[in-house]
């Protein structure tokens, strides 16, 4: 802050040159990242999307200040993605919002694993259809669909505290995780098609497929859950 932008100190009561900057002192569990995806338009008085590439890093590495001053000493904690929002639509008025993520005792078991590769099942939450997916199409999405852009981050702290929650027995979702393949087999949401007008022949189809799934998904989640295994 210098300048017009000087900060008026207190203590002299005079204006002077400052910096201000924000520190982490107290690292929360879960660590939520939201993008700034809408910027404001001073010709047309109107939000515009922002549809920038990021990346998605599957471990950060945040400094925080070890002994909770500002200023003081600073130690690394690490997070690892568990699950992102995305979302879908030109513009900022209006769209669409999906999720792809994982459980959270899958993030740390797979860290635990191989901190620089992820391989494992994420799964893709849009509206009442669940598909399998994973962390490189994750990454990919804004490639194959330009309006489809990561608008909030979710990654857990990776300490001593929480590092045995990876090693926990997810045995018992074993079935749930099979049944849910088995239900994306049979159910892929059809390609949109692309450069066609809203009222063609071939955008009709694809609705009447997407209605189909939707009227049918509610039944075979409500199938799905009632399998789920007794956890107590």
């Amino acid at each position: 802050l210098d300048g017009e932008n000087q900060y008026l100190c207190s203590q002299c009561n005079i204006k002077v040159d400052a910096q201000r900057y924000t520190e982490i002192v107290n690292p929360p569990k879960h660590l939520i990242i939201c993008f700034k995806r809408f910027s404001w338009n001073y010709q047309t008085q109107k939000r515009n999307k922002k549809n920038d590439w990021v990346n998605c890093p599957l471990s950060l590495q945040i400094p925080i200040v070890s002994d909770g001053h500002a200023g003081g000493d600073r130690t690394q904690i690490t997070y690892v993605l568990y699950a992102t929002v995305i979302h879908s639509g030109r513009s900022a008025e209006f769209g669409h919002y999906y999720t792809i993520g994982r459980h959270v005792k899958n993030a740390v078991k797979a860290y635990n694993k191989d901190a620089d590769n992820d391989s494992g099942v994420w799964y893709m939450f849009n509206d009442r259809l669940t598909s399998v997916s994973n962390y490189a199409k994750l990454c990919n999405v804004s490639h194959i669909y330009k309006n489809d852009v990561p608008y909030l981050l979710f990654y857990k702290r990776i300490d001593e505290e929480n590092e045995e929650d990876g090693h926990a027995n997810v045995n018992d979702m074993n079935m749930v995780k099979k049944e849910i393949m088995k239900d994306n087999d049979s159910n892929l949401m059809p390609v949109q098609p692309e450069n066609v007008s809203e009222n063609s022949k071939d955008m009709d189809e694809w609705e009447k497929k997407v209605q189909e799934i939707d009227d049918d998904h509610e039944k075979q989640i409500e199938q799905l859950l009632a399998k789920k295994p007794n956890t107590n």
